[in-house]
């Protein structure tokens, strides 16, 4: 089984170092945080207002400049929350394509004030009807982004043919932009298992391969 795709794939990386080799005596260590969170003001409020508790002051959350003092890597992979409003056990309004656009334009704005050390993450609920239309008009704003998927706040089960359709159409337009996905594929319902893992390789990577 081969899995020669036209996008980048990464499973639950936090950080990572790249290596610029500039002779065959010595390489440059540039440091590179790939998994960053972004929230904004707005989603810290949210937060708070149903008891979620920080552990340091909203800047550390939702100022790139704070952001970038505190982590100290030259480049980073700035990932968006907006995902977290499709979950109906986090979020009960009626309003949650608002919110989850909110957040990504919240993420594009502010990645652009450091757009040469920073790669936005926009983020989506896969099983919502408008998923495609927001990736549409996310990709409209950045191009050089990424996508951010979170099956577990996204209840996501592959072995469900509507989650399976749903998500094989997310990861063929993410495959004709040749974007990265960072995926979030941990899911501690009873239903999860094996079979999610062979159905997102053989019904969905294997698809959207060359």
């Amino acid at each position: 089984m081969r899995l020669l795709l036209p996008l980048s794939f990464i499973f639950f990386l936090s950080c990572a170092v790249d290596t610029k080799v500039e002779s065959q005596e010595e390489a440059e260590i540039i440091p590179y945080d790939s998994h960053v969170h972004l929230m904004s003001p707005e989603l810290i409020a949210y937060w708070k207002e149903i008891g979620i508790p920080f552990s340091k002051s909203e800047a550390n959350y939702a100022n790139l400049d704070t952001i970038l003092d505190r982590n100290g890597a030259q480049f980073i992979d700035l990932i968006g929350m907006g995902y977290v409003y499709g979950n109906p056990e986090y979020y009960q309004g009626d309003d949650v394509r608002k919110r989850i656009s909110k957040e990504n334009d919240y993420l594009l704005e502010t990645a652009r004030k450091h757009k040469e050390r920073v790669r936005p993450f926009f983020s989506v609920d896969p099983l919502r009807d408008f998923a495609i239309q927001e990736l549409d008009r996310c990709y409209a704003i950045n191009p050089n982004g990424g996508l951010k998927l979170h099956f577990n706040a996204s209840q996501v089960y592959l072995t469900e043919p509507v989650h399976l359709a749903k998500v094989k159409q997310v990861f063929k337009w993410v495959a004709e932009r040749e974007l990265p996905v960072l995926l979030h594929f941990d899911n501690w319902h009873p239903k999860f298992g094996k079979p999610d893992i062979e159905l997102l390789v053989d019904s969905i990577l294997a698809e959207v391969g060359p």
